[in-house]
């Protein structure tokens, strides 16, 4: 009886060894959770479970509503994150010099994947903190068979006149609806009526709130999504993301995509790793695979946006998804948009305003 007691007591120890070094190699060898700040709607669900199942990781996601919130929680409290989204939109050389970490791209293979299209821009030239993973670019959906709309040109989409700078005019009779964006209504509205940009530069809110909101309630509706807007005809134009209008036009092929003549949008959302990271390894490995093409083409279907990819250009995405649609639109009809009025107390004060008064939202 004592021998057999011996020899189970050992068989039980070795076997409880074993199960705990094995439990820790397989759960904790990269920490326990990745800490990551990103906007609302950016990183699906079901793409979170997917990258938690890869990398047998716990994903800990911070949400904020828009840009700016998103900055400033990055700038009060970025020890509290490992990794950040940040939209070419919010781009400063403070945030590198004061919040991130350069990237160890040899830890990160899937860069490689990357059109060179999305690197090395401007703010981040050698591609040393930022790592780009979706884009899109602002244009308009409409119907060329019952729209007049034939220059694509906003100037006279909304008649206004070239010569005419910084007078308020009338909509056109057509019914319009814009992305529910600061930045893209500042960068439409500036078009129209330059004087508008000065007015925000300089907080002259009388004149900037007066104008914004007389343009804002001639406007249908304010919405990132128009398809079903277009689809019942309560719009005849709308404006929208190619990520978004890829998947309309499938089912609505009578309508066109267009960029105005006077340049939509381009952004680019980037994840970058913070000086308060805690486990790097797991941030490089979580970066990675966000570029590995299975992940990042779920991603691009969940949040109609477009693929930084060059290995998904040849997948069944549909065209404007891709990396390379990007070559295909002239350099005339886009920018890559920074403009810090746009995230300003004073601008999202009368934007905010004149879509409440306005009650354009669907």
């Amino acid at each position: 009886m004592s021998l057999l007691v011996v020899v189970f007591s050992f068989s039980w120890g070795a076997w409880w060894s074993f199960y705990r070094r094995e439990k820790l190699n397989t759960k904790a060898s990269h920490g326990p959770e990745i800490r990551l700040l990103i906007e609302k709607n950016f990183l699906p669900d079901e793409v979170v479970k997917t990258l938690q199942r890869r990398l047998n990781a716990d994903l800990q996601v911070t949400e904020e509503p828009a840009e700016i919130d998103l900055l400033r929680e990055l700038l009060s409290h970025s020890d509290n994150y490992d990794i950040v989204e940040l939209p070419s939109f919010v781009m400063h050389s403070f945030i590198k010099n004061n919040v991130l970490k350069r990237l160890n791209k040899s830890d990160i293979p899937s860069l490689g994947q990357v059109s060179i299209d999305f690197k090395h821009l401007d703010f981040d030239p050698d591609g040393r903190y930022f790592v780009p993973v979706t884009w899109g670019v602002g244009g308009f959906l409409y119907d060329p068979t019952k729209s007049k709309w034939n220059d694509q040109s906003i100037l006279s989409l909304f008649n206004v006149d070239a010569d005419q700078v910084g007078v308020a005019t009338p909509i056109a009779s057509t019914k319009i609806s814009l992305m529910d964006s600061p930045i893209e209504f500042l960068n439409l509205i500036a078009k129209l009526q330059p004087i508008v940009n000065t007015w925000a530069q300089t907080d002259q809110m009388a004149e900037l709130s007066k104008t914004v909101h007389a343009f804002a309630s001639q406007i249908a509706a304010f919405t990132n999504d128009p398809t079903n807007l277009l689809s019942n005809g309560s719009v005849e134009v709308a404006q929208t993301s190619n990520g978004r209008a890829a998947d309309f036009l499938k089912n609505h092929t009578n309508f066109k995509f267009v960029l105005p003549k006077e340049k939509g949008v381009l952004w680019v959302h980037f994840l970058a790793i913070t000086r308060g990271v805690e486990d790097v390894d797991l941030a490089d490995e979580v970066l990675d695979a966000i570029l590995q093409p299975s992940i990042n083409k779920q991603l691009i279907k969940l949040s109609h946006s477009a693929s930084v990819l060059n290995s998904l250009n040849s997948s069944s995405l549909p065209e404007l998804q891709k990396a390379r649609y990007i070559r295909e639109v002239p350099l005339s009809r886009f920018e890559l948009y920074v403009n810090s009025e746009a995230i300003q107390p004073t601008w999202l004060s009368v934007y905010q305003g004149a879509l409440q008064s306005a009650g354009s939202k669907p």
